[in-house]
């Protein structure tokens, strides 16, 4: 039986940012052929039926995820009239398409249904997942290529239009000093300065070491303590968590702050703590993902800023290399392993690195823009569109093994 039907399961999230990953894997599956059934799981009325039909004719190869939204689905046998976990019951693999560490949201990435299978976009969520989530022998999961997003032909891009536009930080804001007052009224004295230890150790160590595991950190800083770092997993995932958001809440405000005298957009809400006034920068508010599709297309470029992670690109780089948009991050092994030449479009996480880069790049819009389309060009070529379906289809052949 040809089995060319794939199910991609979509939902409502901030910006719209999980339908920004799900769309694009539809658009890429479309174009090797494959027949798309999306379903929004956000939406009270998705047509339950219809998917069950669909599994049911046993012409589904696999559904894609993220996060694990639709996991748990059931259905009724007729045997029993036992409630079966739908992807088991009809054995269609679910590929969970993960985009954070594992600590956030850890009851996701276990081994339900039984064929799933996560996908992590970086080498740092899968050494969590291995090391902190305590798989059963059955799970599976894989470390992805990235490819890029959106793609458009490199005869649509207006490189003046683009010269005469600005960059932009998209960015969901947030006071790092709000945790610890979040914390401190949240939980008891003790926690409070475990916590606040934590914090006060690890930024300097993730501002400089992109290297750093922060599961490993947790451990290690536990041991030094005289603690055994295998507490419950509960609170172990609670820690890691909370540091992952505290020293990313320490990097983007450490962006915006260095921006303020560039004329930049800083994109999002939570940034009613920094003052915009009398400064270059302007702060305006957040966009979903399909109104924002213009800016990759016209604006001068985007700031991105990886989420503790240093092996493979962010989402964003992927979207911008699709519409050869130009694209500044942080220092990272994949640019430097694979992108040599290109690290202009790179800063470390310091005040002075972050301003020589805006600046010397705004310095040269015209190199910058050509730069940026050959950085386009060699994204595609190092991660091909054909690799990220390959993949895609050989790990969901394993699980359904």
């Amino acid at each position: 039986m040809n089995k060319n039907k794939i199910i991609i399961l979509g939902a409502y999230g901030e910006n719209d940012a999980i339908n920004e990953i799900i769309n694009a894997y539809c658009n890429l599956l479309e174009t090797r052929k494959f027949e798309i059934f999306y379903y929004n799981l956000s939406d009270q009325n998705w047509n339950k039926q219809q998917l069950f039909e669909l599994l049911k004719s046993q012409e589904v190869l696999f559904a894609l995820t993220y996060l694990g939204f639709g996991q748990a689905l059931s259905v009724i046998t007729e045997e029993n009239g036992q409630s079966k976990n739908i992807w088991e019951f009809f054995n269609i693999p679910l590929l969970k398409w993960q985009g954070d560490i594992p600590a956030h949201f850890p009851e996701r990435h276990i081994a339900i249904p039984k064929n799933a299978v996560n996908l992590y976009p970086s080498d740092e969520f899968f050494q969590y997942w291995k090391n902190w989530i305590i798989p059963a022998d059955y799970s599976l999961a894989r470390v992805i290529q990235p490819y890029a997003f959106y793609p458009i032909p490199l005869s649509s891009v207006n490189k003046k239009q683009r010269i005469q536009g600005k960059l932009v930080f998209f960015k969901t804001g947030g006071n790092p000093n709000d945790k610890f007052e979040q914390w401190k009224q949240g939980f008891s004295h003790t926690i409070y300065k475990l916590i606040r230890n934590m914090c006060e150790n690890i930024t300097p160590k993730l501002l400089n070491d992109s290297n750093l595991f922060i599961g490993d950190f947790v451990a290690n800083f536990l041991k030094s303590q005289g603690i055994c770092e295998r507490i419950p997993q509960k609170l172990f995932h609670y820690l890691v968590g909370q540091l992952d958001d505290y020293s990313r809440r320490v990097k983007f405000n450490l962006i915006t702050n260095s921006l303020l005298d560039f004329p930049v957009i800083i994109q999002g809400r939570g940034w009613d703590h920094i003052d915009f006034s009398n400064k270059k920068a302007i702060c305006t508010s957040a966009r979903n993902y399909d109104d924002s599709t213009d800016i990759f297309l016209s604006q001068f470029g985007i700031i991105d800023m990886s989420p503790n992670t240093n092996s493979l690109p962010h989402v964003r780089v992927y979207r911008a290399a699709g519409s050869y948009s130009l694209c500044i991050t942080n220092k990272q092994s994949w640019f430097t392993n694979k992108f040599a030449g290109f690290e202009r479009f790179t800063y470390e996480f310091n005040k002075e690195s972050i301003q020589e880069t805006v600046n010397n790049i705004l310095k040269n819009p015209e190199e910058s823009q050509d730069m940026a389309i050959a950085f386009g060009e060699h994204f595609r070529r190092v991660w091909t569109e054909e690799k990220a379906v390959d993949q895609l289809i050989e790990i969901a052949e394993l699980a359904k093994f």
